[in-house]
């Protein structure tokens, strides 16, 4: 287990030094963002507890966008695990990606126990913790979130969190227009892989 936790931690680091020094990891793409998720939560079958989540997918299969798919997975994989270590069993976890006239958007929302507001706005920050011994207890390196900061700084994207203790939490990846690309790309880049 302390091998595992310290190989993550290692892992998560030189991914956020990439991150910040603003390097481009694998390039910029169109990516199947709908196939992306759906290849994330089959994923989520190793973390303990997944199984007993109910996670929702309202998923728009026709919406790619240019970006980096180890990036976008990161980022996306980071709050969608989040959802699940913060949720009860038998919690439903809803995901989405959609468009709408402003761009592009990934939404993770929870009904799990919330997050006080004088922490909304150091969450992104490295190493802070909500809670230090339940974030350990949940095997997590305290990186996370500042991945996706990050990761959405290099696609022109903005992250912002709404929530309340007790009453779940909301995670909401918001893309500008610029960043969507027709479907065919999308489709060519895919089979290219």
């Amino acid at each position: 287990t302390h091998t595992d936790r310290m190989q993550s931690l290692v892992e998560d680091l030189l991914l956020l030094s990439q991150l910040e020094r603003g390097d481009e990891v694998g390039g910029q793409h169109p990516v199947a963002v709908a196939e992306l998720i759906s290849e994330i939560q089959r994923q989520t079958a190793r973390i303990p507890g997944a199984a007993d989540r109910i996670m929702s997918l309202e998923l728009d299969p026709h919406l790619y966008i240019l970006g980096s798919l180890y990036t976008l997975h990161s980022a996306f994989s980071n709050l969608i695990n989040n959802a699940i270590k913060y949720t009860e069993p038998r919690d439903v976890i809803e995901v989405s990606w959609y468009q709408d006239e402003q761009g592009a958007h990934f939404a993770v929302k929870d009904h799990g126990i919330g997050i006080a507001e004088q922490h909304l706005g150091r969450l992104t920050e490295r190493f802070y913790r909500v809670d230090s011994g339940r974030d350990r207890s949940a095997g997590g390196t305290g990186l996370g979130l500042a991945i996706v900061k990050h990761a959405l700084s290099l696609h022109n994207a903005n992250l912002h969190i709404e929530s309340e203790l007790g009453q779940g939490s909301l995670f909401h990846c918001d893309f500008p227009k610029s960043k969507i690309v027709e479907e065919e790309q999308g489709h060519l880049s895919r089979l290219a892989r």
